[in-house]
């Protein structure tokens, strides 16, 4: 072996682990984007409920069982558990993919949970946006919100029974 392979070899050899590192950085700035364009999603919906007093309203509204939205307020409804939906499932497929740190897709989970117990109003909404969709089940995350939704509709079910 020459002098002039044995330096093409270091070349080729150096040249790979370069390669190797700049993939490296590159993953790591697509799930730390990712984590922000998540968290960012979930602040902007917060944000819509912080700076309208109305929609502010109507959410406080859906705390309550019995509430049966109508008209604009169900066209608002549907729109935000759409956009709660969507940002569920793009969180879903984020993690399953490896964008998504665990610690945030608890969060996600916690979310989902939130708005299950805590705006009973917005079920009939949930129920026929997940009928309405049905390729939702994609992600493991909408499926996970088949079941809570399920579990709470059972309990629901079993105390209006007794």
């Amino acid at each position: 072996m020459n002098y002039f392979e044995i330096i093409g070899i270091v070349s080729v050899v150096i040249s790979l682990l370069f390669v190797a590192y700049q993939i490296q950085q590159s993953n790591k700035i697509a799930r730390v984007t990712t984590e922000y364009e998540i968290r960012n999603n979930h602040s902007s919906s917060n944000e819509i409920a912080m700076s309208d007093q109305d929609f502010a309203t109507l959410l406080f509204k859906a705390t309550d069982p019995t509430f049966e939205p109508a008209g604009g307020e169900l066209a608002q409804l549907i729109a935000f558990t759409l956009r709660s939906v969507n940002f569920w499932a793009a969180a879903g497929t984020a993690h399953e993919n490896g964008l998504l740190t665990n610690d945030t897709y608890e969060f996600v989970l916690d979310d989902i949970r939130n708005f299950i117990n805590s705006m009973p109003g917005l079920h009939p909404v949930v129920n026929t946006i997940l009928a309405v969709y049905p390729s939702l089940k994609k992600p493991k995350i909408i499926g996970i919100v088949h079941k809570m939704m399920g579990e709470y509709n059972n309990r629901k079910l079993r105390a209006t029974e007794t």
